[in-house]
């Protein structure tokens, strides 16, 4: 009996991001090694009396299309899953020398959207293709070729990517935008900070840029689930805390109008007291002004007595000299 070393499957162009874009056409190649030999044309396939082995084997190259979505109902999540079309491409081929390694190409061309297949676009197209590889028998009596014990099979996944699910996509990048960037007018706080929901929307941007649409459409999902509803609990949340500091500057201002009477009632009494303060320094300086003039009065009338002292002094003195010397003529 034969076997199958390292079957692969690779795909031109390659689907990044596990995409196949719709319209496209793709060549899938299939590549594996055998080993040891085939079965000999005619042999009875052992369990199965009318089929016999044709000396060949079939390989088998399977596209289904599966719808996959999910809703939500209450706190729950539930998912589901339908089978969309299905396609099966076979190639008969002699069975190859043992070591020999195989490489088989079909080319499929993508040609159905999702919007035929009568899918929403943020429902997802799960492609999966299966590989198979089976012994060749014909019925040995209608002489019709049919598929034989199976030799080896895998399976890879990807999934349609259309115009309408871009544009949708797009759309809804478009709708988060228009949400996020009334952020603006709102400024982060301990309690709130919005630099989170500007990196989602940021990251939303570059997935489609980079054309990785499922991720997107995960993002945009979990934005909507999830992140929305934060979002307005977050924004309600700061309201809640803005009026309580609007009740508290209320407060403050109340508090301030009474300081600004207690301020004007203080600078009357301020201009009482800088009045009364004129008032008494014009006293003041009158009084020193006063006493000033009696100070210098006082000097001058001292200095007269003195000098009138002195003057007196002299003429006693005179007026006794005069004296004594008319006393001495009289002697």
């Amino acid at each position: 009996m034969a076997e199958i070393l390292g079957p692969s499957l690779e795909v031109e162009p390659i689907p990044f991001f596990d995409q196949i874009l719709h319209g496209e056409t793709y060549t899938f190649i299939i590549k594996f090694n055998s080993t040891g030999n085939g079965i000999e044309q005619s042999e009875v396939v052992t369990g199965q009396p009318g089929l016999v082995y044709t000396g060949n084997y079939l390989v088998s190259l399977t596209f289904s299309w599966r719808g996959k979505g999910s809703y939500d109902f209450g706190d729950a999540t539930t998912g589901y899953t339908y089978n969309l079309d299905n396609i099966e491409l076979n190639r008969s081929l002699t069975f190859p020398e043992s070591g020999y390694t195989v490489n088989l190409r079909f080319n499929h061309t993508f040609d159905r959207d999702s919007f035929q297949f009568g899918m929403k676009p943020y429902e997802d197209i799960e492609i999966v293709n299966t590989v198979s590889i089976y012994y060749e028998t014909r019925n040995s009596s209608s002489g019709i070729i049919v598929k034989g014990p199976r030799i080896g099979s895998f399976s890879t996944e990807y999934y349609l990517i259309d115009d309408i699910q871009v544009d949708y996509l797009k759309g809804k990048y478009q709708d988060m935008q228009s949400e996020i960037v009334n952020l603006d007018k709102v400024d982060s706080t301990q309690t709130f900070q919005k630099s989170r929901y500007y990196k989602l929307l940021e990251q939303m941007n570059n997935t489609l840029n980079d054309g990785d649409y499922l991720e997107a459409k995960e993002i945009y999902l979990d934005y909507d689930e999830d992140s929305r509803a934060e979002l307005i609990s977050d924004l309600a949340n700061e309201a809640n805390n803005s009026l309580h500091r609007i009740e508290e500057l209320k407060d403050l201002r109340a508090e301030v109008a009474n300081l600004e009477i207690k301020l004007d009632v203080c600078e009357l009494d301020y201009e009482n007291l800088e009045s009364r303060y004129n008032a008494l320094s014009n006293a003041y300086q009158r009084e020193q002004a006063e006493l000033e003039a009696l100070r210098r009065n006082l000097t001058t009338a001292i200095t007269a007595v003195f000098l009138a002292s002195v003057l007196f002094f002299f003429l006693g003195r005179r007026s006794i000299a005069i004296t004594k010397n008319a006393l001495r003529g009289e002697s």
